[in-house]
């Protein structure tokens, strides 16, 4: 046929593993749109959104390629930290899992984030306010069973290691710290257009 056996077999095994997109906050339907649109235009192939009803509602009338999942969330919107054990029954069937792009910051997003690092055992891509989340209790970091990437730009990465963005040295200092517990680290220099600063461990 036009397919043979082995491309058969690619396509099965994607479709078994969809990557796990972690989204909330019906204040920031626009950051997960565009995260989910990023995610399909880079081929991630299957994956699924995890949001907040109100997001699931405005985004799945226009955008047709993914599944979703309506998260429970408090009286404002933003995802609760109960949302954990359905997350994690999902990583047991996903390759990778997003946590950040539109998912807003309170107590709950940081117990929420935490037992997500904590437990999931699939790669752990942190951006915006998953890294904000996380800045309170980063030790859970020493805790992770699995690859942690995070994605700061400047101000998100001295918030994350409680310095102010002119503390050049001291971010160096904690940028070394953070690689020692064994995680990837790619800092968004705004300085410097369409250029990242990438600092890699693989210990």
């Amino acid at each position: 046929g036009l397919v043979g056996d082995d491309e058969l077999r690619v396509v099965d095994q994607c479709a078994r593993k969809p990557n796990t997109l972690l989204l909330a906050a019906r204040e920031f339907v626009r950051a997960a749109g565009l995260s989910a649109m990023a995610a399909m235009r880079t081929g991630v192939g299957l994956f699924e959104l995890c949001t907040a009803k109100s997001v699931v509602n405005s985004l799945s009338a226009g955008m047709y390629e993914c599944t979703y999942s309506a998260m429970k969330t408090d009286k404002d919107g933003f995802m609760v930290a109960e949302n954990a054990e359905t997350i994690l029954k999902k990583c047991k069937k996903a390759s990778c899992l997003l946590i950040g792009c539109g998912l807003g910051h309170t107590g709950q997003t940081e117990k929420l984030v935490a037992e997500l690092i904590e437990n999931a055992e699939i790669p752990i891509v942190l951006d915006a306010d998953g890294i904000n989340s996380l800045c309170p209790n980063i030790d859970v970091l020493l805790k992770k069973k699995s690859t942690v990437i995070l994605t700061p730009h400047p101000a998100e990465l001295a918030r994350l290691c409680g310095v102010t963005v002119g503390d050049n040295f001291w971010l160096f200092c904690y940028c070394n710290n953070l690689l020692m517990l064994n995680l990837f680290l790619i800092l968004q220099d705004l300085r410097m257009p369409n250029k990242l600063l990438v600092f890699l461990d693989f210990l």
